[in-house]
Formats: C-alpha cells, structure tokens, sequence
C-alpha cells in the first residue's frame, strides 16, 4: 500500500475498532510514522505511534473530501497553527482565505487590548482556541468547559458564518461564559442574581384551543394576508398570534412569509392544515438584552459581558451586576492560583 507524508488514513486497531490517523513520513517497508487526529492539537493529547501498512483501511490522501468515512468526520481536520501575541496558538480546522485571518487576527488584538485595559487578560490564558468551516451549523462560536483538570477549556469559532465586524462580539460572549463558569461559579449569591435577572424576563403565556380557532376564523375570512393581519391585533391577541405562527415555523417549517405566499395564491386551506387549533402553552420572553438571552440564564450573563465590553446600552441594573460579578471574577482568579 502507497502512502505519502500528510495523507490522512483510516486505520483499525486490533481488526475492530477504526481510527483516523495521518501519516508523519512516506510509507516503506511494513511500517509509518502516524500521528492520531482526534486531539492531536490538544496539550499532552498528542499521540504518535508506528503504523503497520497491513492494518490501513483506506488512504484518504492530503485532503480528504469532507464526509463521514467509517464514522469518522473528514469536515473538520486539524489543518495549521498559528500563534497570536495574546491568544496564543490558534488552531484551524479547515483553510481559510487570507482576508479572513487578517481580520481574525485583527479582532483578537482588539479583544485582548480591551480586557487587559479592564484587568481581565486572564480570562485568555489557558484556552485552545479552535477555527472551524462553516456546515450549516447554528453557533457562530461555542465555549467547552473542561472538566478534567489538566485539559483545558476550548473556545471554538466559525468566521464564515458572520461578517468581521461580529468577530469580537463572539469572542467576548463565549469568554464571559468562562469568567461566569470558571471564575463566578462558586459564588452562590451572584448566580442567584443572575437566576433572579433572568426569570423576571420570562411570562408564562397558555393560547387557548378556542381562541387559536378564533383567530384562525378571522384570519380565513378576511383579506389580509398573515403578516398585514398581526399589525390590526389588540396586544393579547398579538401575543397568542404570533406564538401560533412560531408553532407553525417550528412543526411545519413554513414561516409567516411562506404563509403569506398561500393566503395570496387563494391556497388557505393549506393555512388550516398546518394551523395549530389546539391548546398550547409556552413561554413568553421578553428580551432584557437580547432574545438570544433568553435561551437560559448562561446565556444572559454571556450576552451581557458582550454588551458590557463592546459598549453596547443595558440597564443600569445589569451594568452594576455585571461590574460586581467582574470583581468577584478577579479575586476569584488569585485565589484559583493559591489553591
């Protein structure tokens, strides 16, 4: 079997279990030099060993095209490193255009030099940053906490989902998520804060089988289409609708744009196929800060820290919990070193 230095293969260890690898030198004899993918960029996780040829299952070459082979995702491959002044090594999994690192590199100098202004460079150290492709995915970043002492946390980014501008917004959201988990998490009094913040934003709403029907009725019968007929609802009616059109959105898939476009082509029996004449209970959120602060009390705090360190409004509440839980975070921080 041929196989070059940076090929990428899929090995089997013992006849059984599958692993994917890549190759540290070009295959002779009966052996290679590999290096195993999974966490091959993580410190002390690095492992090398001695490939025989004989257990290679497949050579998927330098650049493997992305998929699943043998149950192993080829989407996101430890691709380069690069080492900013601040951050430290930046790990990518995909190869991105030079535009995008120059404005990843950019935003992470503003970043740094704004939380060193606010005594808050900890919050970089000790971190594997983590580059990945676009796939679809939901997040523009993601913050890992460890749970093993001795691997680090992991903050994850995906540039090409969002333009540039938003890079440091991101940053900051999953880095305030490591000063509220790892620096804030043992003070019982500030979570409750907190918990408290974020249950003030939360309604509980129930929509009522006959008043779903109701608003269907009027709906049918009228000639406005969905998005016109929302604007003429008194405000209890508006709530209960537009909680019945994000039910559709989440069954059905179709949004009230969609629902536009059949109530137009005279299709409004397919409106009343999908309409949800039933009884249905939520949760009403009312954004504090943003409606993606609403998803959990995590959540707000991170929002928040964004807020806080790009200048964006919040209440004065929020600006004085967030200072003090910024505090708390930096006492706390010595006192992690002393343990």
């Amino acid at each position: 079997m041929k196989i070059q230095k940076g090929d990428y293969f899929i090995g089997r260890h013992e006849g059984k279990k599958t692993y994917l690898a890549k190759a540290l030198e070009d295959g002779h004899g009966k052996s290679v030099e590999a290096l195993l993918e999974k966490n091959s960029h993580m410190p002390g996780q690095r492992h090398t060993f001695t490939q025989a040829l004989s257990d290679i299952v497949l050579v998927l070459g330098g650049d493997p095209w992305p998929g699943k082979v043998h149950g192993h995702d080829t989407c996101a491959l430890h691709r380069k490193r690069l080492t900013h002044k601040d951050f430290g090594d930046v790990h990518f999994f995909y190869r991105p255009d030079k535009q995008v690192l120059a404005d990843l590199n950019e935003s992470m100098t503003k970043v740094a030099k704004k939380l060193n202004k606010f005594q808050l460079g900890f919050l970089i150290d000790g971190v594997v940053y983590e580059v990945l492709p676009y796939n679809k995915e939901k997040y523009a970043g993601m913050y890992i906490r460890s749970k093993n002492d001795k691997v680090p946390d992991r903050i994850q980014i995906r540039p090409e989902i969002m333009p540039a501008s938003e890079y440091p917004y991101v940053w900051y959201h999953e880095l305030g998520h490591r000063l509220h988990l790892t620096f804030c998490r043992e003070s019982k009094k500030l979570n409750a804060q907190w918990l408290k913040l974020f249950a003030t934003s939360i309604k509980a709403v129930a929509i009522k089988k006959d008043k779903s029907q109701q608003l269907l009725d009027l709906l049918i019968s009228g000639e406005e289409a969905p998005s016109d007929f929302k604007r003429g609802l008194d405000e209890e009616d508006a709530l209960a609708f537009k909680w019945l059109i994000r039910t559709i959105q989440q069954v059905n898939g179709l949004s009230i744009k969609d629902l536009d476009t059949l109530f137009e082509a005279e299709m409004k029996d397919e409106i009343t196929k999908v309409w949800p004449v039933r009884g249905i209970s939520h949760k009403e959120l009312a954004p504090i800060v943003s409606e993606y602060a609403t998803v959990n009390f995590k959540e707000l705090f991170a929002e928040c820290f964004a807020f806080y360190m790009t200048g964006k409004k919040l209440p004065d509440p929020i600006t004085k919990l967030m200072e003090r839980t910024i505090s708390y975070g930096k006492v706390h921080k010595d006192n992690l070193k002393d343990e």
